[in-house]
């Protein structure tokens, strides 16, 4: 008998994960790279990935400081220096609450963190406060039923608040996930709806406010964006769409402008690929090719 659709879209989901962890954990230790340093040569790459002048700038001028003869070490290196990297993990302690534009990727990004949690061993919630947008709830029904959690809509603040109150303090053996609906946040009335959302889920379960960014963006909006979520109490940023925009400079315009850690990036919009962990030297091979 063929195993049915759910099952082995399930066996390829576990292999897949367990294979990026690996990939993750081989990214994150320094190598050598085949690039000699050379600091026109670097600049150029930062010129292709988007990144700004001013931070190109900055961040060649300090791999230069290190002496290092590996470029894409030096590069690492400055890009520690300017940047934090904090990606989120597996085993949250508090509610991951995902914040964005519209088609920034919140949901499927809910359901790849929330795929990497079950690697672990761990069950999930899955929560959407997206009671407005057509097909929201069956969307997140869906994602719900193929990595086999619980998905609750929750369709006000209170209703929120309600599943939020009863759970544990730490949730790190049974992570929460909630996808938001997508606002305009330079509209009042859109903005302030979500900040007494992100507020009240913070109150009652110490909720963390994670912004969902598609590097798709203009350089100038995407930083405009940051900034402003930063007033929800966002402090660390996920990049989706790399795999479209080819380019990551927006998405490292827009977290040193309001000062945003690194979280993870996709590369695929395909749930069984999950999410990197952004990880300095990570991030120079991406830059430098």
């Amino acid at each position: 008998m063929e195993p049915s659709r759910e099952e082995s879209f399930e066996q390829r989901l576990r292999e897949r994960l367990r294979a990026s962890s690996h990939v993750a954990e081989a990214e994150s230790a320094p190598v050598h790279a085949a690039m000699p340093f050379d600091a026109t040569r670097i600049a150029e790459c930062l010129d292709a990935q988007g990144v700004p002048v001013p931070l190109r700038d900055a961040l060649v001028n300090a791999a230069t400081t290190f002496g290092i003869d590996d470029a894409t070490t030096a590069l690492a290196r400055a890009l520690e220096a300017r940047f934090s990297f904090e990606p989120v993990s597996t085993t949250p302690r508090a509610p991951v609450m995902l914040v964005g534009l519209p088609g920034s990727g919140k949901t499927v990004t809910m359901a790849k963190l929330a795929a990497g949690s079950i690697m672990e061993g761990l069950s999930v919630d899955l929560m959407s406060t997206d009671a407005a947008r057509a097909g929201a709830g069956p969307q997140g029904e869906a994602y719900g039923e193929l990595l086999r959690q619980n998905f609750t809509l929750a369709d006000s603040l209170d209703t929120l608040s309600q599943l939020l109150e009863g759970s544990a303090p730490d949730r790190s053996d049974h992570p929460c996930f909630i996808d938001t609906a997508s606002i305009n946040p330079f509209d009042r009335e859109e903005w302030d709806g979500l900040m007494r959302l992100v507020s009240g889920a913070h109150l009652v379960s110490d909720a963390e406010p994670v912004l969902v960014l598609a590097a798709t963006g203009d350089t100038g909006l995407m930083s405009d964006v940051a900034v402003q979520f930063v007033g929800l109490g966002v402090r660390r940023l996920i990049a989706t769409q790399v795999d479209i925009a080819r380019r990551i400079g927006p998405v490292l315009a827009a977290a040193d402008a309001a000062r945003l850690s690194l979280a993870q990036i996709s590369v695929t919009p395909y749930l069984a690929k999950g999410l990197s962990p952004m990880h300095p030297m990570v991030c120079a091979r991406l830059i430098l090719g």
